[in-house]
């Protein structure tokens, strides 16, 4: 009877739990910032590495979810346009030089 009482029960973890609400928040701001900021010179791929780095920070010891995720897709999106746009204006300025 000794042994039952010393053992403890272990609550169920609730979903999302272990998770930075405040670094996943940021990462989705900085996420959806990264998109229209891409036009200009280096914001977008600055405010989409953050992005990537907060939804990084903000999993804890489970899955990336919710506004972290929102915040993983944007911020890569935002390099992706980022280095499009940075290509652009390479061709751009190589073709007005000629």
């Amino acid at each position: 009877m000794e042994e039952n009482c010393n053992m403890r029960q272990e609550a169920p973890a609730a979903p999302g739990a272990g998770q930075n609400p405040s670094m996943a928040l940021a990462s989705m701001i900085c996420g959806i910032l990264s998109i229209p900021m891409s036009c200009c010179c280096c914001l977008g791929w600055i405010l989409g590495g953050l992005a990537v780095l907060f939804a990084a920070l903000s999993r804890g010891a489970g899955r990336i979810r919710g506004r972290a995720a929102a915040g993983l897709w944007t911020g890569i999106a935002g390099l992706v346009l980022g280095t499009l746009m940075t290509v652009l204006w390479m061709v751009m300025l190589a073709g007005g030089a000629a």
